[in-house]
């Protein structure tokens, strides 16, 4: 799907558009936002600090905001004309995943308009913090003509707390790749601030995952990921770039056991697609299965749900599903708890 048939598809309202158009941009960076008026102007700033010895074009979206991101992003595209490209959308042209509103339209529209030879995504509630990072990686993408992307180590700032976490690949031992085999199991590794991919790769992606199956995914950007690596290894730089801001109790993060239960079951399906879709398999599908058993039984254990728990054990052992230390360690606690229970209604006799 190209941008023409994007439009024609979903676009109700045209958007309306502010800001030149660069000449010849190596790098489209993609700034999708909604009501993020606390820190847009630092993740527009740390995007125009960049120190790069080619053009690059930034497509700013804003999807009707109403806390004052839009005249903040307005203002930028007055100051910076020749940098700044303003997307002004409409409520009208929202789609809706799963009865919620989202910022597929907005995300896609700009991804879409990228005239780059390589695209950067930054969100409006994120920031770049190495004013090198683009010029490094695309010298790295220059170099290495088989690679479809490479991200790099971030930072994860909580908000509302103000804790932050730093080096995030590196605590998970993730070191030069991340490969599709690792990826499609534990698809929680990547921060999409970090990224750098090549535009034909998008192309090709659109081409391949048709867009009406693409709104059925919870996430816009990992079944990405997951077409990049499905051809080459994604490449991972060692330096931090940038700083993923989370909000409280936001999609990835709910702090309702069966919310985060749904999400992440949600999620899965996103995995299972390209299994099925691109014939990977009975040995994927088997980990992925042991993956959601893992998931229901961390669930089962937090809610105290002893029926489902044991239900869940079963049929992974019956299935040979691999279980981890910690789910062994669930049982061994339920079951304690349980006999416990039954020396004291013995006792009471």
């Amino acid at each position: 799907m190209n941008l023409e048939a994007f439009i024609d598809r979903y676009q109700k309202i045209p958007v309306e558009e502010l800001g030149a158009t660069v000449p010849s941009p190596v790098v489209s960076v993609c700034v999708p936002t909604y009501n993020h008026a606390g820190h847009i102007a630092a993740c527009l700033d740390s995007i125009l600090a960049q120190k790069a010895s080619f053009p690059f074009e930034i497509l700013v979206g804003d999807d009707a905001s109403t806390d004052g991101t839009r005249e903040i992003c307005i203002e930028y595209a007055n100051k910076y004309p020749e940098r700044i490209k303003l997307f002004l959308h409409r409520r009208e042209n929202n789609i809706e995943i799963n009865g919620r509103p989202t910022g597929r339209f907005n995300a896609t529209y700009a991804l879409l308009s990228s005239r780059g030879r390589y695209i950067a995504i930054c969100e409006g509630d994120d920031m770049w913090t190495d004013s090198t990072k683009l010029e490094r990686q695309v010298q790295y993408l220059e170099q290495h003509s088989k690679t479809q992307m490479v991200c790099t180590d971030y930072s994860m700032l909580f908000m509302g707390s103000s804790a932050q976490v730093s080096n995030n690949l590196r605590l998970k031992n993730i070191k030069d790749f991340i490969y599709f085999e690792d990826y499609i199991i534990d698809r929680s590794s990547i921060c999409t601030a970090t990224c750098l991919f090549r535009n034909s790769a998008y192309r090709e992606y659109m081409a391949s995952v048709p867009f009406v199956d693409q709104l059925n995914f919870v996430a816009g950007d990992t079944p990405m990921w997951l077409f990049f690596a499905k051809s080459e290894p994604i490449a991972v730089m060692p330096e931090s770039t940038a700083v993923y801001r989370i909000l409280q109790d936001s999609a990835s993060r709910f702090t309702d056991p069966e919310k985060h239960y749904s999400f992440m079951m949600k999620g899965m399906e996103i995995p299972e697609y390209f299994v099925k879709h691109f014939g990977l398999g009975e040995e994927f599908q088997k980990k992925l299965d042991a993956r959601k058993a893992r998931a229901t039984l961390n669930f089962a254990y937090e809610t105290n749900n002893k029926e489902l728990f044991f239900k869940t054990y079963r049929n992974a052992r019956k299935n040979g599903l691999a279980l981890n230390r910690t789910a062994q360690l669930q049982r061994v606690l339920i079951m304690s708890s349980l006999l416990k229970q039954l020396y004291k209604r013995m006792k009471n006799k």
